[in-house]
Protein backbone atom coordinates (compact mmCIF):
# COMPACT_ATOMS: atom_id res chain seq x y z
CA UNK A 1 0.00 0.00 0.00
CA UNK A 2 1.49 3.37 -1.02
CA UNK A 3 0.87 6.64 0.85
CA UNK A 4 -1.73 7.80 -1.65
CA UNK A 5 -3.64 4.52 -1.29
CA UNK A 6 -3.39 4.67 2.50
CA UNK A 7 -5.00 8.13 2.50
CA UNK A 8 -7.95 6.70 0.54
CA UNK A 9 -8.05 3.71 2.87
CA UNK A 10 -8.25 5.97 5.94
CA UNK A 11 -11.38 7.65 4.56
CA UNK A 12 -13.07 4.32 3.83
CA UNK A 13 -12.05 2.87 7.21
CA UNK A 14 -13.61 5.82 9.03
CA UNK A 15 -16.92 5.21 7.23
CA UNK A 16 -16.68 1.49 7.93
CA UNK A 17 -15.97 2.16 11.61
CA UNK A 18 -19.07 4.35 11.92
CA UNK A 19 -21.30 1.70 10.29
CA UNK A 20 -19.98 -1.17 12.46
CA UNK A 21 -20.17 0.93 15.63
CA UNK A 22 -23.82 1.79 14.91
CA UNK A 23 -24.68 -1.84 14.14
CA UNK A 24 -22.79 -3.63 16.94
CA UNK A 25 -21.94 -1.02 19.55
CA UNK A 26 -18.59 0.22 20.84
CA UNK A 27 -17.29 -3.10 22.19
CA UNK A 28 -17.10 -5.47 19.22
CA UNK A 29 -14.12 -7.41 17.77
CA UNK A 30 -14.88 -6.08 14.27
CA UNK A 31 -14.27 -2.54 15.51
CA UNK A 32 -10.88 -3.63 16.85
CA UNK A 33 -9.96 -5.04 13.42
CA UNK A 34 -10.91 -1.77 11.73
CA UNK A 35 -8.85 0.17 14.27
CA UNK A 36 -5.83 -2.04 13.56
CA UNK A 37 -6.20 -1.50 9.81
CA UNK A 38 -6.45 2.24 10.49
CA UNK A 39 -3.23 2.01 12.53
CA UNK A 40 -1.52 0.27 9.62
CA UNK A 41 -2.54 3.09 7.27
CA UNK A 42 -1.11 5.64 9.73
CA UNK A 43 2.16 3.72 9.91
CA UNK A 44 2.41 3.73 6.11
CA UNK A 45 1.83 7.50 6.29
CA UNK A 46 4.69 7.67 8.82
CA UNK A 47 2.33 8.72 11.61
CA UNK A 48 3.27 6.26 14.40
CA UNK A 49 1.70 8.38 17.16
CA UNK A 50 -1.71 8.18 15.46
CA UNK A 51 -1.17 4.45 14.88
CA UNK A 52 -0.51 3.94 18.61
CA UNK A 53 -3.70 5.81 19.48
CA UNK A 54 -5.78 3.46 17.27
CA UNK A 55 -3.97 0.33 18.49
CA UNK A 56 -4.59 1.23 22.14
CA UNK A 57 -8.33 1.52 21.39
CA UNK A 58 -8.21 -1.91 19.74
CA UNK A 59 -6.29 -3.34 22.70
CA UNK A 60 -8.93 -2.16 25.17
CA UNK A 61 -11.78 -3.64 23.10
CA UNK A 62 -10.03 -7.01 22.66
CA UNK A 63 -9.07 -7.23 26.34
CA UNK A 64 -12.68 -6.63 27.37
CA UNK A 65 -14.39 -8.82 24.74
CA UNK A 66 -11.88 -11.54 23.79
CA UNK A 67 -9.67 -11.69 26.87
CA UNK A 68 -5.92 -11.22 27.31
CA UNK A 69 -4.99 -14.69 26.10
CA UNK A 70 -6.71 -14.41 22.73
CA UNK A 71 -4.52 -14.47 19.62
CA UNK A 72 -5.93 -11.16 18.32
CA UNK A 73 -5.11 -9.40 21.59
CA UNK A 74 -1.57 -10.78 21.56
CA UNK A 75 -1.12 -9.63 17.94
CA UNK A 76 -2.18 -6.12 18.96
CA UNK A 77 0.43 -6.06 21.73
CA UNK A 78 3.10 -7.01 19.18
CA UNK A 79 1.89 -4.29 16.80
CA UNK A 80 2.04 -1.74 19.61
CA UNK A 81 5.62 -2.86 20.26
CA UNK A 82 6.49 -2.24 16.60
CA UNK A 83 4.74 1.15 16.58
CA UNK A 84 6.71 2.34 19.61
CA UNK A 85 9.92 1.33 17.80
CA UNK A 86 8.85 3.65 14.96
CA UNK A 87 8.26 6.39 17.54
CA UNK A 88 11.80 6.02 18.86
CA UNK A 89 10.54 4.80 22.26
CA UNK A 90 12.30 1.43 22.78
CA UNK A 91 11.52 1.23 26.50
CA UNK A 92 7.74 1.32 26.00
CA UNK A 93 8.16 -1.05 23.06
CA UNK A 94 9.89 -3.52 25.39
CA UNK A 95 6.98 -3.32 27.86
CA UNK A 96 4.43 -4.37 25.24
CA UNK A 97 6.63 -7.01 23.62
CA UNK A 98 7.55 -8.63 26.93
CA UNK A 99 3.87 -8.75 27.87
CA UNK A 100 3.13 -10.33 24.48
CA UNK A 101 5.95 -12.85 24.96
CA UNK A 102 4.72 -13.83 28.43
CA UNK A 103 1.22 -14.58 27.11
CA UNK A 104 2.60 -16.55 24.13
CA UNK A 105 4.81 -18.62 26.42
CA UNK A 106 1.87 -19.45 28.70
CA UNK A 107 -0.40 -20.22 25.73
CA UNK A 108 1.72 -22.38 23.43
CA UNK A 109 5.22 -22.56 24.94
CA UNK A 110 8.63 -21.38 23.80
CA UNK A 111 8.92 -23.46 20.64
CA UNK A 112 6.22 -21.80 18.54
CA UNK A 113 6.97 -19.63 15.45
CA UNK A 114 4.84 -16.78 16.85
CA UNK A 115 6.97 -16.78 20.00
CA UNK A 116 10.06 -16.69 17.79
CA UNK A 117 8.66 -13.74 15.82
CA UNK A 118 8.17 -11.72 19.02
CA UNK A 119 11.71 -12.60 20.09
CA UNK A 120 12.96 -11.20 16.77
CA UNK A 121 11.10 -7.92 17.28
CA UNK A 122 12.52 -7.74 20.81
CA UNK A 123 15.95 -8.40 19.40
CA UNK A 124 15.57 -5.45 17.03
CA UNK A 125 14.62 -3.22 19.97
CA UNK A 126 17.74 -4.30 21.87
CA UNK A 127 19.83 -3.67 18.75
CA UNK A 128 18.49 -0.13 18.50
CA UNK A 129 19.25 0.40 22.18
CA UNK A 130 22.83 -0.69 21.48
CA UNK A 131 22.55 -3.89 23.52
CA UNK A 132 23.99 -6.28 20.93
CA UNK A 133 24.58 -9.00 23.52
CA UNK A 134 20.88 -9.17 24.44
CA UNK A 135 19.91 -8.94 20.76
CA UNK A 136 22.18 -11.89 19.99
CA UNK A 137 20.72 -13.94 22.86
CA UNK A 138 17.24 -13.46 21.41
CA UNK A 139 18.25 -14.44 17.87
CA UNK A 140 20.16 -17.52 19.05
CA UNK A 141 16.93 -18.62 20.74
CA UNK A 142 15.03 -17.87 17.53
CA UNK A 143 17.51 -20.00 15.59
CA UNK A 144 16.74 -23.01 17.76
CA UNK A 145 12.97 -22.53 17.42
CA UNK A 146 12.98 -22.05 13.65
CA UNK A 147 15.33 -24.98 13.09
CA UNK A 148 12.68 -27.25 14.65
CA UNK A 149 9.69 -25.47 13.14
CA UNK A 150 10.84 -24.84 9.55
CA UNK A 151 13.83 -27.12 9.12
CA UNK A 152 17.37 -26.14 8.18
CA UNK A 153 16.76 -25.81 4.42
CA UNK A 154 14.38 -22.85 4.66
CA UNK A 155 14.80 -19.20 3.58
CA UNK A 156 13.72 -17.85 6.98
CA UNK A 157 16.25 -20.04 8.76
CA UNK A 158 19.00 -18.97 6.32
CA UNK A 159 18.10 -15.31 6.94
CA UNK A 160 18.32 -15.78 10.70
CA UNK A 161 21.78 -17.35 10.38
CA UNK A 162 22.87 -14.43 8.21
CA UNK A 163 21.62 -11.90 10.76
CA UNK A 164 23.30 -13.71 13.65
CA UNK A 165 26.53 -13.66 11.65
CA UNK A 166 26.22 -9.89 11.25
CA UNK A 167 25.70 -9.51 15.03
CA UNK A 168 28.85 -11.51 15.75
CA UNK A 169 30.71 -9.37 13.21
CA UNK A 170 29.57 -6.17 14.96
CA UNK A 171 30.89 -7.63 18.22
CA UNK A 172 34.20 -8.43 16.50
CA UNK A 173 33.81 -12.17 16.94
CA UNK A 174 34.77 -12.74 13.33
CA UNK A 175 35.37 -16.50 13.57
CA UNK A 176 31.83 -17.03 14.87
CA UNK A 177 30.43 -14.63 12.27
CA UNK A 178 32.13 -16.58 9.49
CA UNK A 179 30.68 -19.85 10.80
CA UNK A 180 27.13 -18.47 10.55
CA UNK A 181 27.68 -16.81 7.17
CA UNK A 182 28.99 -20.08 5.71
CA UNK A 183 26.02 -22.03 7.09
CA UNK A 184 23.62 -19.49 5.57
CA UNK A 185 25.48 -19.58 2.23
CA UNK A 186 25.18 -23.36 2.03
CA UNK A 187 21.39 -23.22 2.54
CA UNK A 188 20.89 -20.33 0.10
CA UNK A 189 22.85 -22.16 -2.60
CA UNK A 190 20.39 -25.08 -2.31
CA UNK A 191 17.29 -22.87 -2.19
CA UNK A 192 18.04 -20.08 -4.66
CA UNK A 193 21.01 -21.17 -6.71
CA UNK A 194 24.29 -19.33 -7.08
CA UNK A 195 22.99 -16.44 -9.17
CA UNK A 196 20.52 -15.02 -6.62
CA UNK A 197 21.10 -11.44 -5.33
CA UNK A 198 20.59 -12.50 -1.70
CA UNK A 199 23.15 -15.26 -2.19
CA UNK A 200 25.52 -12.63 -3.59
CA UNK A 201 25.11 -10.47 -0.47
CA UNK A 202 25.96 -13.47 1.69
CA UNK A 203 29.13 -14.02 -0.34
CA UNK A 204 29.93 -10.37 0.36
CA UNK A 205 29.57 -10.96 4.10
CA UNK A 206 31.85 -14.00 3.92
CA UNK A 207 34.42 -11.93 2.04
CA UNK A 208 34.26 -9.27 4.75
CA UNK A 209 34.79 -11.86 7.49
CA UNK A 210 37.81 -13.35 5.71
CA UNK A 211 39.17 -9.84 5.18
CA UNK A 212 38.87 -9.07 8.90
CA UNK A 213 40.72 -12.31 9.63
CA UNK A 214 43.53 -11.24 7.32
CA UNK A 215 42.82 -14.06 4.86
CA UNK A 216 43.19 -11.93 1.75
CA UNK A 217 43.07 -14.72 -0.84
CA UNK A 218 39.81 -16.13 0.58
CA UNK A 219 38.31 -12.64 0.81
CA UNK A 220 39.19 -12.01 -2.84
CA UNK A 221 37.58 -15.30 -3.86
CA UNK A 222 34.23 -14.48 -2.25
CA UNK A 223 34.19 -10.81 -3.27
CA UNK A 224 34.89 -11.83 -6.86
CA UNK A 225 32.05 -14.36 -6.82
CA UNK A 226 29.73 -11.70 -5.42
CA UNK A 227 30.81 -9.24 -8.14
CA UNK A 228 29.94 -11.76 -10.84
CA UNK A 229 26.40 -12.13 -9.46
CA UNK A 230 25.99 -8.34 -9.21
CA UNK A 231 27.11 -7.99 -12.82
CA UNK A 232 24.25 -10.32 -13.82
CA UNK A 233 21.60 -8.83 -11.53
CA UNK A 234 22.13 -5.07 -10.98
CA UNK A 235 24.59 -4.49 -13.83
CA UNK A 236 28.06 -2.96 -14.08
CA UNK A 237 26.97 0.63 -13.44
CA UNK A 238 25.24 0.15 -10.10
CA UNK A 239 26.59 1.53 -6.78
CA UNK A 240 26.48 -1.98 -5.25
CA UNK A 241 28.76 -3.20 -8.04
CA UNK A 242 31.09 -0.27 -7.31
CA UNK A 243 31.16 -1.06 -3.58
CA UNK A 244 32.29 -4.62 -4.31
CA UNK A 245 34.99 -3.28 -6.62
CA UNK A 246 36.18 -1.26 -3.61
CA UNK A 247 36.30 -4.40 -1.45
CA UNK A 248 38.30 -6.22 -4.11
CA UNK A 249 40.66 -3.26 -4.55
CA UNK A 250 41.36 -3.18 -0.83
CA UNK A 251 42.47 -6.81 -0.92
CA UNK A 252 44.62 -6.13 -3.99
CA UNK A 253 46.31 -3.26 -2.13
CA UNK A 254 47.09 -5.65 0.72
CA UNK A 255 48.74 -7.91 -1.88
CA UNK A 256 50.66 -4.89 -3.29
CA UNK A 257 48.97 -5.42 -6.66
CA UNK A 258 48.64 -1.66 -7.17
CA UNK A 259 47.98 -1.58 -10.94
CA UNK A 260 44.99 -3.93 -10.73
CA UNK A 261 43.71 -2.20 -7.59
CA UNK A 262 43.92 1.19 -9.29
CA UNK A 263 42.06 -0.15 -12.32
CA UNK A 264 39.19 -1.30 -10.07
CA UNK A 265 39.18 1.96 -8.13
CA UNK A 266 39.04 4.17 -11.21
CA UNK A 267 36.08 2.10 -12.47
CA UNK A 268 34.23 2.32 -9.15
CA UNK A 269 34.93 6.05 -8.81
CA UNK A 270 33.42 6.70 -12.24
CA UNK A 271 30.29 4.73 -11.27
CA UNK A 272 29.90 6.51 -7.94
CA UNK A 273 30.44 9.96 -9.45
CA UNK A 274 27.65 9.37 -11.99
CA UNK A 275 25.22 7.20 -9.99
CA UNK A 276 25.39 8.18 -6.31
CA UNK A 277 24.77 11.92 -6.52
CA UNK A 278 25.90 13.51 -3.24
CA UNK A 279 29.20 12.26 -1.70
CA UNK A 280 28.83 9.41 0.76
CA UNK A 281 31.22 7.36 2.87
CA UNK A 282 31.79 4.79 0.13
CA UNK A 283 32.73 7.61 -2.25
CA UNK A 284 35.15 8.88 0.41
CA UNK A 285 36.53 5.37 0.84
CA UNK A 286 37.12 5.14 -2.91
CA UNK A 287 39.17 8.34 -2.85
CA UNK A 288 41.06 7.20 0.24
CA UNK A 289 42.08 3.89 -1.35
CA UNK A 290 43.40 5.62 -4.48
CA UNK A 291 45.31 8.00 -2.23
CA UNK A 292 46.70 5.07 -0.25
CA UNK A 293 48.12 3.46 -3.39
CA UNK A 294 50.13 6.59 -4.15
CA UNK A 295 51.01 7.18 -0.48
CA UNK A 296 52.32 3.63 -0.06
CA UNK A 297 54.54 4.19 -3.09
CA UNK A 298 55.93 7.45 -1.64
CA UNK A 299 54.15 9.63 -4.20
CA UNK A 300 52.75 12.43 -2.01
CA UNK A 301 52.01 14.81 -4.90
CA UNK A 302 49.74 12.20 -6.53
CA UNK A 303 48.19 11.16 -3.18
CA UNK A 304 47.31 14.70 -2.02
CA UNK A 305 44.32 15.49 -4.31
CA UNK A 306 42.62 12.19 -3.45
CA UNK A 307 43.07 12.55 0.31
CA UNK A 308 41.93 16.18 0.06
CA UNK A 309 38.73 15.19 -1.74
CA UNK A 310 38.26 12.35 0.75
CA UNK A 311 38.59 14.81 3.67
CA UNK A 312 35.98 17.07 2.06
CA UNK A 313 33.58 14.15 1.48
CA UNK A 314 33.84 12.95 5.10
CA UNK A 315 33.50 16.49 6.43
CA UNK A 316 30.30 17.00 4.40
CA UNK A 317 28.71 13.65 5.36
CA UNK A 318 29.59 12.88 9.01
CA UNK A 319 31.66 15.91 10.03
CA UNK A 320 35.07 15.96 11.71
CA UNK A 321 34.14 14.60 15.14
CA UNK A 322 34.85 10.93 14.36
CA UNK A 323 37.80 8.54 14.11
CA UNK A 324 37.51 8.20 10.32
CA UNK A 325 38.12 11.90 9.83
CA UNK A 326 41.04 11.70 12.26
CA UNK A 327 42.62 8.92 10.20
CA UNK A 328 42.44 11.04 7.04
CA UNK A 329 43.75 14.11 8.89
CA UNK A 330 46.80 12.11 10.01
CA UNK A 331 47.44 10.97 6.45
CA UNK A 332 47.18 14.55 5.21
CA UNK A 333 49.62 15.65 7.90
CA UNK A 334 52.18 13.10 6.67
CA UNK A 335 51.63 14.11 3.05
CA UNK A 336 51.99 17.84 3.76
CA UNK A 337 55.13 17.10 5.75
CA UNK A 338 56.59 15.14 2.81
CA UNK A 339 55.73 18.09 0.55
CA UNK A 340 57.69 20.42 2.90
CA UNK A 341 54.58 22.23 4.14
CA UNK A 342 55.02 21.98 7.93
CA UNK A 343 52.35 24.57 8.78
CA UNK A 344 49.63 22.53 7.05
CA UNK A 345 51.05 19.32 8.51
CA UNK A 346 50.77 20.80 12.03
CA UNK A 347 47.24 22.01 11.35
CA UNK A 348 45.99 18.53 10.41
CA UNK A 349 47.77 16.76 13.28
CA UNK A 350 46.40 19.35 15.73
CA UNK A 351 42.88 18.46 14.57
CA UNK A 352 43.61 14.78 15.21
CA UNK A 353 45.02 15.42 18.69
CA UNK A 354 42.05 17.62 19.60
CA UNK A 355 39.76 14.64 18.94
CA UNK A 356 41.82 12.36 21.21
CA UNK A 357 41.82 14.97 24.00
CA UNK A 358 38.05 15.30 23.67
CA UNK A 359 37.56 11.51 23.75
CA UNK A 360 40.34 10.09 26.00
CA UNK A 361 38.99 6.54 25.65
CA UNK A 362 39.96 6.67 21.97
CA UNK A 363 43.63 6.91 22.93
CA UNK A 364 43.67 3.11 22.95
CA UNK A 365 43.33 3.32 19.17
CA UNK A 366 46.72 2.76 17.43
CA UNK A 367 46.11 5.99 15.48
CA UNK A 368 46.82 7.94 18.68
CA UNK A 369 50.40 6.67 18.83
CA UNK A 370 50.81 7.41 15.12
CA UNK A 371 49.66 10.98 15.78
CA UNK A 372 52.08 11.38 18.71
CA UNK A 373 54.99 10.16 16.57
CA UNK A 374 54.05 12.64 13.85
CA UNK A 375 54.04 15.49 16.40
CA UNK A 376 57.55 14.50 17.52
CA UNK A 377 58.80 14.37 13.92
CA UNK A 378 57.38 17.83 13.24
CA UNK A 379 59.00 19.20 16.42
CA UNK A 380 62.35 17.66 15.49
CA UNK A 381 62.17 19.16 11.99
CA UNK A 382 61.62 22.56 13.62
CA UNK A 383 64.82 22.33 15.62
CA UNK A 384 67.02 21.28 12.67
Amino acid sequence: MCIRDSDKALGKLQKCFAIVKKAFGEQHPRLAKILKLTALAHLINREPEKAIEELKKAERIEAAVLGETHAEYVTTLAELGRAYISCGDPDTSLEYLNKCLKIQEATFGQNHPDYAETLMILGEVYRRKGDLKKCLENFLQVEGIMKKAAGEVHPTYAGILQFIGSLYLQQRDTEKALEYFLRSEKIQAKLFGESDPEYGRTLQSIGMAYSNLGKTDKALEYYTRSLKIQSQTVGNNHPEYAYTLLDIAEQLINLKNYPKALENLNTSLKILETQSGEPNLEFARNLELIGRIYFDQSLPTEALPYFTRCEEAIRSTIGIDNIKYVEIAIHLSFIQSQLSKPALAKEFIATALKYFEQYPEEKANPLYQVAILQVKKLEESNTT
